[in-house]
């Protein structure tokens, strides 16, 4: 076991650390073998060895998130998760993909900064691996794997995004909904931009990208009322992600995403 451990680890560059191997019959335990879980994955030769000495049979773990600059979409059928996929899947960027060993799929798509863990937040049986936490190497038991696409992992789609958030994102300043044309005026207008630019430009690392989205959402009703043009809106939002810290072009890629997403109304 632990020379296919080291061959997938020099090969792949990625820490790991061995899990518990239940039969599938049995109650299933792939809970880490290590004295701090997941914190004790390593890449290194030698602490491999002796992590995984005595160990055969056991499975490979690896953690997800910054730490291996991926994170995972756990798409689980035993709780419904396969209805989900089957229907978000034409929707979803090709990326590395793994078959699990209950009939599932973990989709690897590269790391979001600040994304953490979280069980059917997306949907029932649709799981985030990301920081803290840590998924089976199921490809090192002969199961079937897509590997890297020739662009290498797909990034997280956008219209996710609000769905992943760690944290949810602060409510908008009042009114919260759109407003009618006739009520539209200078200071309602001020104090309605003044509360987007504020919650955007003081965005926390980690959930930049998610707020200016949901900024860029609100703007579309100022856009639809006939208050703003389209390329006001961006170049506003663009300035206040960047002041936040976000990178001018992925700000605006977020931006445009966001006023110009499709379905919905006033969103």
């Amino acid at each position: 076991m632990k020379d296919i451990v080291l061959a997938y680890t020099l090969g792949l560059g990625l820490p790991a650390f061995p899990c518990r191997n239940t039969p599938e019959n049995k109650k299933t335990d792939k809970t880490p073998l290590t004295k701090n879980g997941y914190l004790d994955a390593s890449d290194d030769p030698g602490k491999i060895r002796a992590m995984f000495t005595r160990r055969d049979g056991c499975l490979i773990g690896v953690p997800t998130g910054a730490i291996s600059s991926f994170d995972v979409l756990d798409v689980d059928p035993r709780n419904g998760g396969r209805e989900w996929y089957e229907a978000h899947k034409n929707k979803l960027p090709a990326t590395r993909a793994h078959r699990t060993r209950s009939g599932g799929l973990h989709l690897l798509f590269k790391h979001l900064d600040g994304l953490r863990c979280s069980t059917s937040k997306i949907a029932p049986g649709i799981d985030v691996r990301a920081d803290g936490g840590y998924i089976i190497w199921w490809p090192a038991t002969g199961l079937e794997f897509q590997d890297y696409p020739p662009a290498g992992l797909a990034d997280w789609p956008l219209w996710l995004w609000p769905q992943l958030m760690s944290k949810p994102v602060p409510p908008p300043p009042p009114p919260p909904q759109p407003y009618p044309r006739a009520a539209i005026n200078t200071k309602s207008l001020d104090s309605h931009l003044r509360g987007l630019v504020k919650v955007v430009a003081n965005a926390p690392a980690g959930e930049r990208n998610c707020i200016t989205y949901w900024a860029a959402c609100r703007m579309r009703n100022l856009i639809a009322d006939g208050v703003l043009s389209e390329a006001l809106a961006i170049e506003i939002i663009v300035e206040c992600a960047k002041r936040a810290g976000l990178p001018g072009v992925e700000a605006r890629r977020t931006a445009i995403s966001g006023i110009r997403r499709t379905g919905g109304g006033h969103g």
